[in-house]
């Protein structure tokens, strides 16, 4: 059988295996290049303390460097789970583990292709399905990210996705076992980073109104789903309760996170740096006092700053809004880095795929599409927490698919545009 370069062109097979061939072959050039003494500095951070703890068999805890706090709670499991497996098969913090970890978030990002190309086939059909994908394979920080970042950061953005498609179909649906299912990827996704279960109530709230509009019986349906989202992540919540001897639903470092943006030294918004993550003496008292009682001093000492200076408050929430969307890079790779061509053309390709974004997003609100809310859900909802507390390009990489999809109806918007505008213009006349 025959098939064209077309045909080829708008499978999202065909286009999973460019974005990931794309990834491995800057990957390797990246390693190719790389002096022998950094690959293995410090990658990581609290993610691979954690996982080198639990790879030494000394299980779920001390994420500071280089002491011994005891179990802690101060990420999610699933991550540091995975990379304390990879660190079994390659050793902890070596150069193999470290290139297996990039090679699986390579693998995470290129996989996203497949909701994106759902989720825009679900919204605005096959044209905008097929360009998103390959928007998604050229995209700056999609090549940067996996690469960069030996985080849950990639994981956790294709599960948002997954998650988002999940919202889309689930509209309408009567069968119990599937609102099961969809709890069952909830917990997931909130074992690997609990910041998605801020749009969790908003979603729900959709399609409950969804199913109430369309008389469909929704009460135990979606009773269903939070019953298997609950039993997701009560283990890990008693595992808390039973190390701490307090309720810690799924992370303790909120008041740390609060803190790095709002106290009276923080520069730029954020002030990790002068957190125990970095600072010595911050990690000698963190070790003293333990994780839950210096977290909570933190967060005291944050909404105490926001109380007494709700302008420099205000200021840099702004700020941080900024950050959010406009900002293009706050670590580069060191390979890039030095290239102040790739990073001037970094920025604007941001700002307009963040405006082309936001073009979409209103002309699919115009449209009065019914599966308008969940995409401005996410939009206005799921930052709001970085708002408050500290930003970094790759929180905002997890909305990335969704934005990639607007971004890619407000080019179909443009063009049609463009396309009408011309065909209204008279032919000039001829002199």
């Amino acid at each position: 059988m025959k098939f064209s370069l077309r045909r080829l062109s708008v499978s999202p097979w065909i286009i999973f295996g460019a974005a990931l061939v794309y990834r491995l072959a800057v990957l390797y050039l990246v390693w190719h290049r790389m002096p022998p003494s950094q690959p293995n500095v410090w990658y990581g951070y609290e993610t691979g303390r954690i996982a080198a703890a639990i790879a030494s068999g000394e299980g779920f805890s001390s994420p500071l460097l280089p002491l011994k706090t005891g179990p802690t709670a101060f990420l999610c499991p699933i991550y540091p789970y995975l990379l304390a497996g990879i660190f079994k098969m390659g050793g902890v913090y070596s150069i193999k583990s470290h290139v297996i970890a990039q090679i699986l978030n390579c693998l995470f990002v290129a996989l996203t292709v497949f909701p994106i190309y759902a989720i825009a086939l679900r919204t605005f059909g096959i044209g905008v399905a097929v360009f998103a994908s390959w928007l998604w394979v050229i995209l700056p920080t999609a090549l940067h990210m996996p690469i960069a970042y030996v985080w849950d950061t990639s994981l956790f953005t294709l599960c948002f996705a997954l998650l988002f498609l999940a919202t889309l179909a689930l509209r309408g649906e009567r069968r119990f076992y599937v609102w099961g299912l969809y709890g069952l990827l909830w917990s997931v996704c909130a074992m690997i980073n609990a910041t998605c279960l801020s749009v969790f109530p908003f979603f729900m709230a959709w399609l409950i109104g969804e199913a109430r509009t369309r008389r469909v019986r929704w009460i135990w349906p979606a009773s269903a789903a939070l019953l298997v989202f609950s039993a997701g992540v009560t283990p890990w919540t008693i595992r808390n309760y039973l190390v701490f001897g307090r309720f810690v639903p799924v992370r303790s470092a909120f008041g740390m996170q609060l803190w790095e943006g709002n106290n009276p030294f923080a520069v730029d918004a954020d002030s990790l740096s002068m957190t125990a993550i970095f600072n010595r003496t911050e990690a000698q008292k963190y070790q003293r006092v333990g994780e839950i009682a210096y977290m909570r001093e933190l967060q005291t000492e944050a909404v105490a700053f926001m109380r007494s200076h709700p302008r420099e408050t205000f200021h840099r929430i702004l700020r941080r809004i900024g950050k959010f969307w406009f900002g293009a890079t706050d670590r580069p790779n060191n390979t890039w880095s030095g290239d102040p061509l790739y990073l001037k053309a970094l920025v604007v390709s941001n700002v307009l795929f963040v405006l082309l974004g936001f073009l979409g997003a209103a002309k699919l609100w115009r449209s009065r599409s019914p599966r308008f809310p969940p995409y401005w859900i996410v939009l206005l909802v799921f930052p709001l927490v970085y708002y408050l507390t500290a930003t970094f390009v790759r929180y905002r990489f997890t909305i990335d698919p969704i934005l990639t999809v607007l971004a890619s109806n407000g080019v179909a918007s443009a063009l049609v545009w463009l396309r009408s505008r011309a065909e209204a213009t008279p032919n000039s006349p001829p002199r």
